[in-house]
């Protein structure tokens, strides 16, 4: 099984300008994609699916790519699109992507950056807890 250019850029909702396929082929996303697959057993997940992980793969590598070169906003005569945000989130949603196949038994892929902490003690009443 591979992967093309164009399905990457597909997948990224990237056009050729912004993705060429030098930068694909300078990073030989393609052979590291089927070697990274080849290293985890797929056995029993579809081709389809093996496809589109060896296509979030390559979107993984290409976070930094991706972020310093796709610009903030595409403006023409009439209008403006902000992409940035969107951008973010598709690279966390490839990262999750990756994470499933890389790490099958874990259930929840995503951990929160934030915890709840309870003081020793009260501050109000001043009673240990």
């Amino acid at each position: 099984m591979t992967i093309t250019h164009s399905f990457i850029r597909a997948i990224s909702g990237l056009s050729e300008a912004e993705l060429p396929d030098s930068v694909i082929d300078d990073l030989d996303l393609i052979s590291y994609t089927e070697e990274w697959l080849a290293g985890y057993d797929v056995s029993t997940v579809p081709a389809t699916v093996q496809k589109y992980a060896m296509g979030y793969k390559a979107i993984v590598m290409l976070e930094s790519y991706i972020l310093l070169a796709v610009p903030e906003k595409i403006k023409d005569n009439f209008n403006e699109l902000t992409r940035f945000d969107t951008l973010r989130e598709l690279i966390q949603l490839a990262k999750d992507k990756v994470a499933e196949i890389e790490n099958p038994t874990d259930i929840n892929v995503s951990v929160s950056r934030f915890s709840i902490v309870t003081p020793d003690v009260d501050p109000v009443t001043q009673d240990a807890r």
